[in-house]
């Protein structure tokens, strides 16, 4: 039996995540949406890697061979401690304003998915997974791993409050919670002796996991509420500055969810293994008997989840020349592994169809990185916005896995 069928080598499930809807201010800001009904439809992808290189990464997603030079190439590129977030965000929202209410003006309408990945891992958990046991021979090897991934939907109500030159928007939203996994190495290590052909292993293991992963198509394993709060402070000339929280909230799980946990110390004799966790036998008889004496299961009767929220500063600003403006970006995930970016992003306006821009920022597990922007309307009721954030990380193979993509379709309503 495959060691892989209770523990597997959890860092690189790599996952197409969804992540929180937009911010509450930004899109209306950069598209000029004020006291405009409309419907936005948004999709994103966003990775960050600082040790994994695009190379490795293309030829690893796409399902290509993986050459020993290209995996010895990145081997040798990582530290003791590396890590990967990928995220996509998606959402489809209606903003409808009515200039005949002097405060409450708007209502929103939104439905977001959220699929979140965050991966720490060490070098020689990858080692071990990519180049097997023959590499380290008289060698005590010490492994970890965690990865967390979560899977949710919210629909959202939502209104704003204005008053001057103050304007608070917010959320609140109803959580279906379809999946959560979160894995976990821990102390644990491997020695391979003699001439690679006997094989020590301490393994620490926990999960918890969907107690049958059919249930991933249900969209109500758990539930729970979802809150956005936002502060604008705006100035002359459309300029303002915003303050906001996204997704703040949890989701509490029904009795789907169960916890595997397995500590166990054994010793493989005549065995080589060519690719660690893939091709490891137990030769202790049969998968009853493995589960039976190494893995135990606990059937969670409760169990809640902290939405991995974020906090958001944004500013928007016109310089002297109406045809150049700046955004800042500040996001944080106080509960993520994945620390967050800041990025400044500077337009000139052309002319109504084609505002280009370029973007400068820090994060994403990324030193610094560098992409463009462009947006506009297509006609008079249809507005597009394109921004790529890493141009140089997405087509350059050595650097790191880092390219980050938004695309927004706007259709004004009146």
């Amino acid at each position: 039996m495959k060691i892989a069928s209770f523990s597997v080598f959890i860092l690189f499930s790599f996952q197409f995540v969804f992540a929180q809807s937009s911010t509450l201010f930004n899109s209306e800001a950069v598209l000029d949406l004020d006291d405009r009904s409309n419907i936005q439809l948004y999709l994103g992808g966003m990775t960050g890697s600082k040790t994994l290189t695009n190379q490795f990464g293309k030829n690893f997603f796409i399902g290509s061979k993986l050459d020993k030079d290209l995996i010895n190439n990145q081997y040798r590129k990582l530290e003791n401690n590396n890590q990967l977030c990928y995220i996509v965000p998606a959402y489809l929202r209606f903003n409808l304003y009515n200039s005949n209410f002097k405060y409450f003006n708007s209502l929103r309408l939104e439905f977001a998915s959220m699929y979140y990945n965050d991966i720490t891992f060490d070098k020689n958990l990858f080692g071990l997974y990519f180049l097997g046991n023959k590499p380290f021979l008289n060698t005590t090897l010490g492994i970890s791993a965690t990865s967390t991934n979560y899977t949710y939907h919210v629909l959202k109500l939502g209104s704003a409050y204005r008053k001057g030159i103050f304007e608070v928007k917010y959320n609140l939203g109803l959580v279906s919670g379809q999946n959560l996994a979160t894995n976990e190495i821990v102390n644990s290590r491997v020695t391979t002796s003699g001439l690679g052909e006997s094989i020590d292993l301490n393994l620490n293991y926990q999960s918890t996991h969907l107690t049958n992963g059919l249930n991933k198509s249900n969209l109500f394993n758990g539930i729970g509420v979802a809150l956005d709060l936002g502060l604008s402070l705006k100035y002359a000339n459309g300029n303002f500055v915003s303050l906001e929280i996204n997704d703040f909230g949890k989701i509490y799980w029904d009795n789907t969810i169960s916890r595997t946990s397995l500590d166990t110390h054994y010793i493989f004799e005549g065995v080589e293994v060519a690719g660690f966790f893939d091709s490891l036998y137990f030769d202790i008889g049969s998968s009853e008997n493995l589960r039976d004496k190494f893995i135990s299961r606990k059937n969670l009767s409760q169990h809640q989840t902290i939405l991995p929220y974020s906090i958001n500063i944004f500013a928007h600003y016109h310089w002297k020349n109406k045809k150049i403006y700046s955004n800042i970006n500040c996001r944080v995930y106080p509960e993520s592994f994945f620390v967050g970016s800041v990025d400044v992003e500077t337009y000139y306006k052309y002319n109504k169809h084609i505002n280009a821009g370029v973007i400068i920022g820090t994060g994403w597990n990324q030193m610094i990185y560098g992409g463009v922007g462009l947006h506009g309307y297509i006609g008079r009721s249809n507005i597009y916005f394109i921004r790529f954030n890493s141009m140089v990380n997405a087509f350059y193979n050595n650097s790191p896995l880092g390219p980050v993509g938004e695309l927004r379709y706007v259709r004004i309503l009146k």
